[in-house]
């Protein structure tokens, strides 16, 4: 009997030990744990801004903070576009002289307007402005569609007229055809034997065409009444000591 309870108090001492044990073991587990928690939360804002700087290889990072050395060609170009823009702006507003011309036969449907325009180091332009069906139209030739106008200034310099003055009189307008008529005549010709020339302008299509060209002495155009006919006539060189009429 005495042998006995001795078994069972020592069956329960080893059991109070392996619970003890037990209850250490999770103790000292349940510790670590808390203290690895702790230490990842006791990292400051700035360690984080730190790990968020380190460049990572492929990533936009180097690509933005990589100095704009390739841009340098193409800054320069815009800047080369930008002045050639600005000089170009100064060409067309250099000061210019105009001289406007007397329009015959206009109408309130076309208000038909023609202007020479010089401008220095440039030459003579004929600007011109009418409407059509309601619509303003604006066109302006130069020596590469007129060439009379090489020989005519109006800046008060005759400089690359090629020794002949030349001007533009009185512009003849066919409101019926909706065509308008210019007469360039050389001045202060000898015997009044002038070059003279005949353009007619078309206002449907905006074209400038050549009709006539030569020396002599002119008359001024005229329409008939329902301007299906316009004539002019004039006296060429003499022939046998005498002028015949053309």
């Amino acid at each position: 009997m005495h042998f006995r309870r001795v078994l069972i108090v020592t069956a329960v001492i080893v059991f109070l030990c392996a619970v003890s044990l037990a209850v250490y073991n999770g103790l000292t587990s349940l510790k670590s744990s808390k203290d690895t928690s702790t230490e990842d939360h006791s990292l400051t804002d700035g360690d984080f801004i730190k790990r968020e700087e380190v460049p990572v290889p492929g990533t936009n990072y180097q690509e933005e903070n990589q100095p704009e050395t390739g841009d340098a060609g193409q800054n320069e170009e815009s800047q080369t576009d930008t002045a050639e823009k600005v000089q170009n702006a100064a060409e067309k507003t250099k000061p210019e002289k105009t001289q406007e011309l007397k329009v015959l036969n206009n109408t309130l449907e076309y208000d038909f307007k023609a202007v020479l325009v010089g401008r220095e180091g440039s030459g003579t332009f004929l600007k011109i402005s009418h409407y059509l069906e309601g619509a303003g139209v604006e066109k302006e030739f130069g020596s590469d569609f007129i060439d009379e106008l090489k020989h005519i200034s109006i800046t008060g310099s005759n400089e690359g007229t090629g020794g002949m003055d030349m001007s533009i009189g009185t512009v003849y307008l066919n409101p019926k055809q909706s065509k308008a008529y210019f007469i360039l005549r050389e001045n202060s010709a000898e015997d009044n034997m002038a070059n003279v020339s005949l353009y007619s302008y078309n206002m449907i299509d905006g074209t400038i065409k050549k009709l006539f060209s030569d020396t002599g002495t002119f008359t001024d155009l005229f329409f008939t009444k329902d301007y299906k006919y316009m004539g002019f006539s004039y006296y060429d060189h003499p022939s046998a000591g005498a002028l015949e009429e053309n």
